[in-house]
């Protein structure tokens, strides 16, 4: 991946959220977080939250009922976590509490940064887990 300093998902402030849609159902196993270098971390994610929608649930809201303010708080919390500074700048999180079934959806919420608090650089993300095989 190109992650030169600035090549990155801009997010204005300290805190934010990413949003991102699984091309297939897993279940969720770990996070990778990647940053430029250690020379710019103050703009780098610090403390954050993973939370997760399963699969089922999911298609459930959207495809049958419609997505409702109160289905919102479906997600599911499995872990929280601090990207620690002056270490590798690709860092992987293994999730702390393992759910049930498959997600589709993965959204990262980031608490603070290192000390920018003007911007935040979110330069990659990886999502890790085992594949639905067919007929899950």
């Amino acid at each position: 991946p190109d992650n030169h300093p600035g090549n990155c998902r801009l997010i204005a402030g300290s805190q934010g959220q990413v949003f991102i849609k699984l091309s297939a159902a897993i279940i969720l196993r770990a996070i990778t977080i990647n940053h430029a270098t250690p020379n710019s971390i103050s703009s780098a994610p610090k403390d954050f939250a993973v939370y997760v929608t399963h699969y089922l649930v999911f298609f459930t809201l959207i495809f049958l009922y419609g997505l409702k303010e109160e289905d919102e708080e479906k997600e599911i919390l499995p872990g929280q976590f601090t990207f620690m500074a002056g270490q590798n700048p690709s860092q992987t999180f293994q999730v702390k509490n393992e759910q049930s079934g498959f997600i589709s959806h993965v959204r990262l919420h980031v608490l603070s940064n290192w000390g920018n608090p003007e911007y935040m650089c979110v330069y990659q993300i990886s999502v890790h887990g085992d594949p639905a095989h067919h007929g899950d």
